[in-house]
């Protein structure tokens, strides 16, 4: 065990000097901020005002500003759309002409007669075209795709003799609040929160599994091409060595992990008071909770953040952390002391990712349904476990399925470190031979 701690020892002090660590250590939280002040910044940035050119032969795109004139409704003008009707008469090459020549129109926006003899909205609008100097948004498109579309079904109402009034009177906006009583209260749902903590937690565990897992392969693998380890080998036991390394390089990501969460909850705090002022103090959430002030989105989504049970969720992210770590590590490291170069190592490779690319895959399904079945078995199954049971724990708390994911978790592990320990204590000392499955099972099954 003393051999095990020094080697550990060596490995965490000498990839905490490196400078990558220390420009990772701290270019983590700085992206975690960016990630959260970016969107924020640009929610409050004023898009740039598009200028459309309508030719509409149809009579289609002016019905909305009849309607809304005849209702003494206002125009929306939120969409940053401006739009420019032109003369019916005007040959559509005319129109292309003026788009093309003044920089300041965005797109021109072409509605067609019917071919018919008798005028068919409906085939008129399915020949549109729209014109654009470069490659146009989808948002514009969107915009005037739905604009059109509203304005044809209520022309048709109209034809049928459905009054103006009857139109607006008709539309009936709906907002359902949804209300999760779990905790025996009746509180807001925060399955938006809970979905992007699991997803998040989820996602860490797997890019930390592949981060760290490949510098324990590649570190096995630079100490058996350079012939240290045969060096190594004289003076302590393979699984000693190879144990040393993995839980060396553990203590690096957990450092680091630390760190970073420290780092980025000091950025969510200053990004908090920064574009929402007193909205996330105390005594403004209490206001809110007690329906005395209008509550913003910003303000909603803090109050559901506040009902995730991180109490939980965190001492469970480091086990799921460790616990993946430490199995996922084991089999790099067989594989790192099994091959000759890097270049080897991708034949090995694949067996140990597809279950953490799976994984990510099912993530999405179990966020939609964390009760299935689906969901209960791929966060039982060690190999899938620490991420798959990371995005279900936001939404089924302290269960039994817990348990019985870290009790498997926890059998597993020491399987696979039984595992690949036969396979490093040959594979280290062997070179100059192409290794395959059929031989990796020899070394599994050897006796001496």
């Amino acid at each position: 065990m003393n051999k095990i701690w020094l080697i550990l020892q060596r490995e965490f002090i000498t990839r905490v000097k490196k400078k990558s660590f220390l420009i990772m250590t701290i270019l983590g939280p700085l992206l975690f901020g960016a990630i959260m002040i970016v969107p924020i910044w640009l929610a409050t940035q004023g898009e740039d005002v598009k200028h459309v050119l309508v030719l509409d032969k149809t009579g289609v795109w002016n019905f909305q500003d009849y309607k809304n004139e005849q209702l003494g409704i206002k125009p929306d003008t939120s969409n940053n759309i401006i739009t420019s009707t032109l003369p019916p008469n005007l040959a559509i090459e005319d129109a292309k002409e003026m788009l093309m020549k003044d920089d300041s129109y965005y797109a021109l926006l072409y509605i067609p007669k019917s071919g018919n003899d008798t005028p068919d909205l409906q085939y008129s609008l399915n020949l549109s075209k729209l014109y654009g100097r470069k490659d146009i948004s989808l948002g514009v498109q969107s915009h005037l795709e739905r604009k059109l579309e509203k304005s044809a079904s209520e022309m048709v109402l109209l034809d049928a003799g459905v009054s103006f009034a009857e139109i607006e009177s008709s539309k009936i906006n709906v907002d359902i609040n949804t209300i999760s009583m779990e905790s025996g209260d009746e509180k807001a749902s925060a399955t938006p929160i809970k979905m992007a903590v699991g997803y998040i937690a989820g996602f860490a565990i797997y890019l930390f599994i592949f981060l760290y897992g490949a510098q324990v392969m590649r570190g096995i693998l630079e100490e058996k091409t350079s012939r240290i380890v045969e060096v190594m080998i004289s003076s302590v036991k393979p699984f000693e060595l190879m144990m040393g390394k993995i839980l060396g390089i553990c203590s690096v990501a957990l450092l680091q992990i630390v760190i970073w969460v420290s780092l980025s909850a000091v950025i969510s705090m200053f990004v908090g008071n920064m574009f929402f002022e007193d909205g996330f103090s105390p005594d403004a959430v209490a206001q809110i909770e007690a329906g005395g002030q209008e509550v913003s989105n910003a303000q909603e989504a803090f109050i559901a953040f506040q009902s995730v049970d991180f109490a939980l969720i965190i001492p469970a992210f480091v086990f799921f952390f460790l616990g993946g770590y430490l199995l996922y590590a084991s089999f790099f490291a067989a594989i790192g002391s099994a091959a000759d170069s890097e270049t080897d190592t991708q034949q090995f490779m694949l067996p140990i990712t597809i279950p953490l690319v799976v994984a990510i895959m099912v993530a999405t399904k179990v966020i939609d349904d964390p009760e299935g079945p689906l969901a209960f078995w791929f966060s039982i199954i060690p190999l899938t476990s620490p991420i798959v049971m990371m995005v279900r724990l936001p939404f089924i708390g302290l269960t039994p399925d817990l348990f019985i994911s870290m009790a498997a978790l926890i059998a597993f592990f020491i399987f696979s470190v039984w595992i690949a320990s036969r396979v490093y204590r040959v594979g280290i000392l062997m070179y100059g031979k192409k290794v395959s499955y059929k031989e990796i099972i020899k070394w599994i099954r050897y006796k001496g």
